[in-house]
């Protein structure tokens, strides 16, 4: 019995070091920096059309997960000209679709203010 708790126990410590794949991880550095430049870009890019345009304020967290496609998730403080408020943004891309392959939804306090495909 005390060869099977020790054997669990070394297991434990092999694998805590190593992530899930799949699971989001929050980025930092370099890869951080470039999360923040789609950001900026993705939210250059919206259609004006009758809604607000959105601007991008403090960025306080982001991550990144590997699903059918990349997604990221940003906590970023959210300025539609009148009203600043801190909400969840995801961005979605699936590059390999040539239609309908980037997506990008802006939720503030549980409401979805945009979610926009193409």
């Amino acid at each position: 019995m005390k060869v099977i708790i020790v054997f669990s126990l070394i297991l434990s410590v092999a694998f805590a070091g190593q992530r899930i794949p799949g699971a989001p991880r929050t980025l930092e550095g370099d890869e951080l920096n470039e999360a923040k430049k789609l950001l900026t870009t993705t939210f250059a890019g919206l259609p004006a059309g009758d809604g607000p345009t959105y601007q991008v304020g403090n960025v306080v967290s982001v991550t990144r997960q590997v699903v059918a496609g990349t997604k990221y998730k940003y906590v970023v403080d959210v300025s539609d000209g009148s009203v600043t408020e801190e909400c969840t943004v995801t961005i979605w891309q699936q590059p390999w679709l040539q239609k309908n392959g980037n997506n990008v939804k802006i939720e503030c306090k549980d409401v979805v203010k945009l979610n926009h495909t193409w």
